[in-house]
């Protein structure tokens, strides 16, 4: 018979060892934002650039649990990576969604986008996907927030 020591044992997959004492190795869960899919004692792996582990911990799931694209983040089909959503666009959750045009009457002026901003009053965006509202012209007015238009003024009254 073959004696089995704690130093025969590894890791299971999104767990490493940490030295917890001079006497004790114990395996832990891979820190958030971090992944480890091998068993054995290897480090965790940090995930790339715009991305992060799904899971808890870093206790994997499964190997689609690895590392998804964070919020504002979507994958590109050519390369694998993920790149932030152009302005005008948004992504709310971590995962492998596509990035979203805002909706009229909102805007993102920024990539990297999680949510669209709507537009103040006395501003409108016309078309989805817009990065700015814009002032509406002399003689209208937009008196809500996330307009999509402007509206004229009565006859007799002026706005601008």
């Amino acid at each position: 018979d073959r004696f089995v020591s704690v130093n025969d044992c590894v890791c299971e997959s999104g767990h490493t060892r940490f030295a917890t004492s001079v006497k004790s190795l114990e395996c832990q869960p891979c820190p958030q934002h971090t992944y480890k899919t091998p068993f054995g004692d290897e480090i965790c792996t940090a995930c790339p650039e715009l991305t992060t582990s799904l899971a808890e911990d870093g206790v994997l799931k499964d190997t689609q649990d690895v590392c998804v694209c964070v919020p504002g983040a979507s994958r590109r089909a050519i390369n694998g990576t993920c790149q932030p959503c152009p302005s005008g666009w948004m992504k709310a959750l971590d995962g492998e969604s596509a990035c979203i045009k805002c909706e009229k009457g909102f805007y993102s002026d920024t990539p990297l986008s999680s949510s669209c901003a709507e537009c103040v009053p006395g501003s409108y965006a016309h078309a989805a996907g817009l990065s700015h509202c814009s002032l509406c012209p002399p003689g209208q007015y937009a008196g809500v927030r996330g307009a999509s238009a402007c509206l004229d003024c009565v006859a007799g009254q002026y706005a601008g």
